[in-house]
């Protein structure tokens, strides 16, 4: 086991959950019980000695909320809660490197060139708009520091730049999918928290790379829209004011429910036994109420000074020194990735690789 983690990573093991264990919460666990049925699966992701005591570092699945932010210690070599009987592992393939590549047929969303009225349901749902017009802050922007674009000049800034690769590393959150379990207008939500879960990683030089932040709660909790679209601006004013949970305080469930902000629909957690189709699904589900809160200490439009240029479609921009390209890569290369609006045409859904150019 030691030799696999160390020499290909992660490793997934099979235990068994006393009633103890759920209830853990720092320190080296130790199990008298002699428990040994296995009901439960973790991740081992290292191992190390404390006080002269060998533990596995494991990844749990029961949130952040349990033990060290997700994570717990288990004491090793003695088989305790069965940890060392029924472990597994795999290689990933390569697809990345030059000249291994996998290709997969895609075959592209097709939208015909019909009438509205003649389109399908799901056809129109695809082209209908899943933000607002303008992204707006109800009190104005919150502004402590400067603009990036504000202090660089354009021949300052590299020709490339990817917050995917700096230096071999990738500071990026995980990909996600917004119209799973069903469809729902949610991008605006998606898009602005993905870009500051990506930017809470890059502040913290990657210590959080399975970081990211709770896309339901933003819709329990109406933080700018719902599943009719809604204001990217909401978000970051929910982010300064309320501060967002991470993910595993509350499944996405693409849905909008009324009323929702309540503790309980905020981060939960649910015990067994499971509960059968046609029961109270949440009777086993408790509130809590102690879990982590991501905060933005400011926010505002990645433009600055020409925002309101860019909003009245009919100004001339020759009254600007700087472009709008230049503040958005100063920002981008300074602070990180940025969440904008663009036009969901028929070609871009479409799109399946290359630039993407099209004229509207």
């Amino acid at each position: 086991m030691l030799e696999e983690i160390i020499q290909n990573g992660p490793i997934v093991c099979s235990c068994s959950t006393p009633t103890l264990l759920r209830n853990h919460k720092s320190g080296i666990f130790h199990d008298y019980t002699g428990s040994k049925a296995f009901d439960h699966e973790v991740e081992i992701v290292g191992f190390g000695i404390e006080n002269n005591t060998k533990y596995w570092h494991i990844k749990n699945t029961w949130g952040t909320q349990f033990g060290e932010d997700g994570f717990f210690k288990l004491i090793r070599g003695i088989d305790n809660i069965a940890i060392e009987t029924n472990c597994s592992w795999a290689i990933p393939l390569d697809t990345w490197s030059e000249g291994k590549q996998v290709w997969v047929n895609r075959k592209s969303r097709e939208i015909s060139n019909l009438n509205t009225k003649q389109k399908t349901e799901s056809e129109v749902k695809l082209l209908k708009p899943c933000r607002d017009k303008k992204t707006t802050f109800k009190y104005g922007e919150k502004i402590n520091s400067p603009r990036p674009g504000d202090k660089f000049d354009e021949s300052e800034l590299p020709e490339n730049f990817d917050w995917r690769n700096v230096f071999d590393f990738n500071y990026l959150s995980r990909t996600t999918n917004q119209n799973l379990p069903r469809y729902c207008d949610s991008c605006w939500a998606f898009a602005s928290s993905s870009a500051l879960a990506d930017r809470f990683i890059i502040q913290h030089n990657r210590s959080e790379t399975n970081f990211n932040l709770n896309v339901q709660v933003l819709l329990n909790c109406k933080a700018g829209g719902g599943c009719d679209g809604g204001n990217p601006g909401g978000v970051y004013e929910f982010a300064s004011t309320h501060g967002i949970p991470d993910g595993s305080c509350f499944n996405y469930e693409a849905i909008d429910y009324p009323d929702t902000c309540r503790p309980f629909d905020t981060c939960r957690d649910c015990l067994g036994p499971p509960r059968k189709i046609g029961q109270n699904l949440l009777k086993n589900c408790i509130t809590i109420s102690h879990y982590e809160r991501y905060f933005v200490s400011e926010y505002g439009y990645v433009l600055g000074k020409i925002i309101s240029k860019l909003l009245d479609p009919k100004t001339d921009f020759s009254e600007s020194k700087k472009s709008a390209v230049h503040y958005i890569k100063s920002e981008i290369i300074s602070r990180g990735p940025i969440s904008c609006g663009i036009h969901n045409s028929q070609e871009f859904i479409k799109y399946n690789g290359g630039i993407h150019s099209q004229k509207l």
